[in-house]
């Protein structure tokens, strides 16, 4: 049995900018192919990178991220009422960003590790399991 990750928007855009945590992903993206783990990532999130891809980039790239995506063995799972309520619930007791308390609540459904650089997924870390991505050593 395979252990399940659920992918942030900030893991996916550290991936694709090639920023501190790409050699992560991509040993989850291998393993992943290798049916060793399975990663899952809610539509939110997913729309999310794209969003912020087109925001940066403009739309063709946008196109080119969301092809090269799809080629990656990540499941997307759509957002239905449940999963919605209980994002709901985890943005207004843990003060999570709104996409960020989408990833949070799949990752607590599923039981599974949640696979972020983002450190608003502090507020969370007592309840669900985080893979931190390596962050930028900071000087001083």
């Amino acid at each position: 049995m395979s252990k399940t990750h659920v992918l942030d928007a900030s893991a996916v855009m550290a991936y694709l900018e090639k920023e501190a945590g790409y050699e992560q992903m991509l040993d989850l993206l291998e393993k992943a192919g290798e049916g060793r783990v399975s990663l899952l990532m809610t539509t939110v999130n997913w729309g999310e990178v794209l969003y912020a891809t087109e925001n940066a980039y403009g739309a063709g790239q946008r196109e080119a991220v969301e092809l090269a995506l799809a080629s990656h063995p990540i499941e997307v799972v759509e957002v239905g009422q449940e999963l919605a309520v209980q994002a709901a619930r985890l943005k207004a007791s843990r003060k999570l960003p709104y996409a960020d308390s989408f990833a949070a609540a799949l990752a607590a459904a599923r039981k599974a590790v949640l696979v972020t650089c983002d450190k608003d997924f502090e507020r969370v870390e007592k309840d669900i399991k985080v893979l931190w991505l390596l962050k930028q050593q900071q000087n001083g």
